[in-house]
């Protein structure tokens, strides 16, 4: 658990240097709250980093050094800059002993909350593979001919691979979705402050309801046996970034329908504060493609919310083009295709991953995750929907809807939203109350439509089926709240309105209980690092010169088995450089 914290805290600190850096080059000024822009600062350092981990990764392996030197080098280019420095002093100075406590408070809550065995099953199967690659080679050419899934992009192992050095052993905790459940809780507790200080925003109403719906939700998952956030699946930092990305639409939306602070220009005309959404946009392709939608909507908010310019269109292909690149990269070199298991723009090296393995393996990701079973007959159906008819495709569609529950309620989230927007759009007189509302409704209808038609698994799309109810929800809320606020017997019934020590005291106190609570082995509150991984009994073997292990049960996956590990039987491949081991990759060697 002390491992946590300290990992947090400096992952704190880089993110919100680097991403104070980010806002001054930007001259951000729609953020104007000190709160809000510790919390965009540090949203964008954390897109920003794991993008980079992962361009270093093509040169150098993600070592504890190699993070500690990237950490260092942002840190000091951030800290030439002298609005940084001046914004830095003005935020040390702003936040007193009270959020220090808040955080430290939050921060053990969060830690002996994630304190526990990672059991998700994707993490055993390659999430921890994949990072410990990344951590002891780099990327490496032909890895995903070890294991099909290595070949699967996401700059979230990259993230990962610099906090989970080898002296930690099989003690590796969810260090990275643990660091983003505590931003967004922290982000919670700033915009209640906003509320508490009569200073709230529709953006604080809708950060509060948006993400104490997704935190409950992962909290739940963790007691009911499905605990996606104890593990390092990019679908948590995919679903609250996307959150983050329609708060910071309502923020600028909100501030220009204000008045009070105009987007400002930077370095060039058509650079301003709305690039930022399309920065965390396209960062967040980078962690998982099921951010597509999140990218879609920002690039046409940056492209058309101002007047439309090519120029404004050629910035945004650019940037979008540039964050992309460690992505693309990374397929062509461990798998020879930019969106495998995809085979579109494929080339051939001598380490691609087989065309046809390639499409049977995209055809069973079909099948898992549409959630049908998965036999031989529906692994056939996927791999041949493509030469069906568009009406039998649709009638299979409809055949399957009417047959799966979790789908069905989906699909009546799908509509009630729809529907909010519709009423909300047109109905609405309160024009003040509606800035951003269009952007955002197009966010959550577009990203549903995506989930379903694509991709029908809640957790890969949950945030996307919150965004309207929550902002309908938020816009509500302010209203009345409004009015509650200007009552003076309710003002004075705020509780802790001017008693610090007394806020302070029972903060501690409520933290202490629930430390207790969710400490079920008390020796967990003061354990120095995560509980051990899964270890499962492992099999040697060897095909031509790869010497590796797989499982002797392939339920337990490799975990953190030594490199290579395979979670299967391994054949047709061999050292790409035999002189160089396994570092130097692996090559497909095709039956004669």
């Amino acid at each position: 658990m002390i491992y946590f914290i300290f990992a947090w805290s400096l992952l704190a600190i880089v993110c919100c240097i680097t991403g104070t850096y980010l806002l001054n080059l930007l001259k951000a000024s729609c953020f104007d709250r000190v709160g809000d822009r510790l919390i965009i600062a540090t949203w964008s350092g954390l897109i920003l980093v794991p993008v980079l981990l992962l361009a270093v990764s093509f040169i150098i392996p993600l070592s504890l050094l190699t993070g500690a030197v990237l950490a260092a080098i942002l840190i000091t280019l951030s800290l030439l800059s002298f609005p940084t420095r001046t914004e830095l002093n003005r935020l040390k100075s702003a936040f007193s002993i009270d959020w220090l406590i808040a955080f430290l408070c939050l921060s053990l809550l969060v830690a002996t909350l994630l304190n526990r065995q990672m059991t998700w099953f994707d993490t055993g199967g390659y999430h921890i593979g994949a990072i410990k690659w990344l951590a002891e080679a780099g990327t490496v050419p032909g890895v995903a001919l070890i294991n099909y899934a290595f070949g699967f992009t996401s700059s979230w192992f990259a993230f990962a691979a610099p906090l989970t050095p080898g002296f930690l052993g099989h003690r590796i905790g969810a260090v990275t979705n643990g660091f983003i459940f505590l931003l967004s809780a922290f982000h919670v507790l700033i915009a209640l402050n906003h509320v508490r200080q009569k200073q709230f925003r529709i953006a604080d109403w809708f950060a509060i309801v948006v993400f104490l719906v997704i935190i409950a939700t992962y909290i739940a998952t963790i007691f009911a046996g499905s605990p996606i956030l104890i593990s390092f699946s990019p679908d948590v930092p995919v679903t609250l970034v996307t959150g983050i990305v329609a708060w910071t639409i309502l923020v600028i939306k909100q501030r220009e329908k204000d008045e009070e602070t105009l987007p400002s220009r930077s370095i060039l005309p058509a650079i301003d504060v709305k690039i930022l959404p399309l920065i965390l946009g396209a960062g967040a392709i980078s962690l998982k493609l099921s951010a597509l939608p999140v990218l879609a909507i920002v690039i046409l908010f940056y492209c058309f919310e101002s007047r439309f310019a090519l120029k404004r269109l050629a910035i945004g292909a650019a940037l979008t083009i540039l964050l992309a690149l460690p992505m693309i990269g990374y397929g062509f070199i461990t798998s020879g295709c930019p969106a495998f298991p995809s085979t579109t723009a494929c080339i051939n090296f001598s380490w691609r991953f087989p065309p046809e393995e390639a499409a049977n393996q995209l055809a069973t990701t079909r099948v898992l995750q549409s959630d049908e079973p998965e036999t031989p007959e529906a692994n056939s159906t996927a791999a041949n929907s493509e030469s069906e008819s568009l009406s039998v495709f649709i009638q299979k569609r409809l055949d399957w809807i009417r047959t799966q529950r979790k789908v069905q309620v989906m699909l009546l989230l799908y509509g009630f939203s729809i529907a909010l927007s519709i009423q909300q759009l047109i109905f609405s007189r309160n024009r003040q109350s509606q800035a951003g509302f269009g952007w955002v409704s197009a966010l959550g209808i577009l990203g549903m439509t995506f989930i379903i038609f694509y991709a029908p698994i809640i957790r890969f799309g949950l945030i996307y089926f919150v965004l309207i109810p929550g902002l309908f929800a938020a816009q509500v809320i302010n209203s009345r709240y409004r009015h509650l606020a200007s009552n003076t017997v309710f003002r004075r019934s705020l509780p802790f309105r001017s008693n610090q020590v007394s806020g302070r005291l029972v903060a501690l106190g409520l933290t202490c209980c629930f430390l207790i609570l969710l400490a079920e082995d008390q020796r967990r509150l003061f354990s120095l690092l995560p509980p051990e991984l899964p270890q499962p009994e492992l099999v040697a073997s060897q095909v031509n010169d790869v010497s590796y292990t797989y499982p002797a049960d392939w339920y337990y996956r490799c975990w953190a088995a030594p490199l290579p590990c395979s979670g299967i039987v391994l054949d047709k491949i061999r050292l790409r450089k035999p002189a160089q081991g396994i570092r130097a990759g692996f090559v497909y060697v095709p039956e004669d």
